[in-house]
């Protein structure tokens, strides 16, 4: 099977995500894309989501011909049932919400009545695709397609195998992948070759969540407001990273520590400020409260005046290089120009590579002494990063 076998596609879950996932894949090739949610009132909303999306791109001209974007809107159905039509899909992949259960529970109904020839995949942002194939009893059918929000918007797709997916429904997902349309034209798709907790994205981001709660509860220790240690990054920084946290979500960012705590490392554990505040159902700027108390508009009332000199940006950095080596060190990715690109493209940041040539002595000492100081020796840098030798691992 070719990428261009896959004519029917099924997404589950019409969250925020799905309905991203769901425009990209209506804009593709296929011929069908089923959307799945158990609520009929999400799905109504995310039917008119996908439809103003859709119009919206046939008002700028993006389509070649008049009314594509009415015959685009036309392969989309929409359904509160998981039935025949859906277990026949060529390509099925859930986006439901990060509950390890709840995904295996899933997953297991998925892989009993899939057709022979359907790709399985998901799009978890911290499990691995492993435990996740032999939940859907077809792990060698089994993959892990990452997005990003939005994902026509950011253009880029983790691919990544679990231990027993077969090569050639890795290649044929990243084959299909490659023909979905984004803003600038091109998908960039990172093919990722050996499971990992996180993809690249999150292998490299959640490690810096680890290093944000360890200074929030030293700052709660010593009576100094969360607000200072995001001054601290102001100079760096456009939003600082305990705001940004507030964002994206505490119960997301929790979770995706715990996930980390249990398939990582113990000391992923997350700290007792970010604990407490998730215990509260303080989760950020959507309960009106997270590390910030939010005003009618929305907006966090921080005062960025005074810094507690706690937070240095330069560490944040020294961990995202040290993450990338790691990866390295463990054939998750063949060269560094990948996660480059992940980081650029999907996340929107630089990598840490280009400072990091001139700058890995010091921040490796840097590593080296917050790991002693607060007994993590995950921070601890690995060989590749002391000695520098990732400088010759571009391409």
């Amino acid at each position: 099977m070719t990428h261009t076998d896959v004519k029917t596609i099924s997404v589950i879950g019409a969250g925020t995500m799905g309905v991203g996932i769901a425009q990209i894949f209506l804009l593709s090739n296929a011929e069908k894309v089923n959307l799945i949610d158990i609520s009929e009132t999400t799905l109504k909303k995310a039917r008119s989501t996908l439809k103003k999306y859709i119009h919206k791109l046939g008002s700028k001209n993006f389509f070649q011909r008049d009314g594509d974007a009415e015959r685009i809107v036309n392969k989309l159905n929409s359904s509160t049932q998981l039935d025949r039509k859906v277990f026949n899909s060529d390509l099925i992949i859930e986006v439901i919400p990060e509950d390890i259960e709840l995904k295996k529970n899933l997953l297991s109904k998925i892989g009993n009545q899939s057709g022979s020839n359907t790709i399985i995949a998901s799009n978890t942002s911290t499990f691995t695709i492993t435990e996740l194939g032999e939940a859907s009893n077809k792990p060698e059918k089994t993959i892990g397609m990452h997005f990003f929000v939005p994902p026509f918007m950011q253009s880029c797709i983790e691919v990544m195998k679990g231990e027993k997916t077969r090569d050639e429904v890795f290649h044929r997902t990243i084959e299909f992948c490659k023909t979905i349309p984004a803003k600038n034209g091109t998908m960039f798709v990172a093919p990722i070759q050996k499971d990992t907790p996180g993809f690249i994205s999150n292998r490299l981001l959640i490690p810096g969540n680890l290093y944000l709660n360890i200074l929030a509860d030293k700052a709660a220790e010593k009576d100094i407001p969360i607000e200072q240690l995001d001054a601290d990054a102001y100079p760096f920084m456009k939003v600082g990273p305990y705001e940004l946290c507030d964002y994206l979500g505490l119960d997301t960012n929790y979770k995706a520590l715990k996930s980390f705590e249990k398939r990582v490392s113990p000391e992923f554990a997350p700290g007792n400020v970010l604990t407490e505040l998730v215990k509260n159902g303080y989760y950020g700027k959507k309960t009106g409260r997270g590390f910030y108390t939010y005003d009618e508009d929305g907006r966090p009332l921080i005062d960025k005046t005074k810094k507690a000199g706690l937070l240095d940006p330069e560490l944040l950095l020294a961990i995202q290089l040290n993450e990338s080596c790691k990866m390295l060190e463990e054939n998750i990715v063949p060269n560094y120009s990948i996660i480059e690109k992940v980081m650029k493209i999907g996340i929107g940041t630089p990598a840490p590579f280009t400072p990091g040539k001139h700058n890995y002595k010091n921040w490796s000492d840097k590593l080296t002494i917050f790991a002693g100081e607060n007994n993590k020796s995950y921070f601890e840098p690995c060989s590749l990063m002391k000695t520098g030798k990732f400088i010759n691992m571009r391409i």
